[in-house]
């Protein structure tokens, strides 16, 4: 699993992945998420949780998420960060570098 550092060296290979997935690695984890999301009133996907608080559909009109941001900008500050991280175990570093940058996206 890819959690930081080094990505291209924890890239998982086909075998590794199913391995994975028809193992229990992760499961805690997961039921840890499903529960907070059960906690929080989420029931369908995909929605977008900003502060750990404000929670927009996935079909929200891009107006919704603008005033959310511009909100935050107005404030200076983001109250709370991700909502998933400590629960699914992925590093602060992973989290600050996102899933995508623009190395690996020129890369490709």
């Amino acid at each position: 699993m890819v959690t930081g550092g080094d990505a291209a060296a924890e890239i998982m290979t086909e075998i590794e992945i199913v391995e994975f997935l028809n193992s229990n690695e992760g499961r805690k984890e997961i039921e840890n998420a499903l529960a907070a999301l059960e906690q929080m009133g989420v029931h369908g996907i995909p929605k977008f949780i900003i502060e750990g608080t404000s929670m927009v559909d996935g079909a929200a009109h891009s107006d919704v998420f603008i005033n959310i941001f511009r909100e935050i900008e107005k404030r200076g500050e983001v109250r709370a960060g991700p909502v998933f991280s400590e629960i699914l175990g992925v590093s602060a570093e992973l989290v600050e570098k996102g899933s995508h940058s623009r190395d690996d996206l020129e890369a490709a």
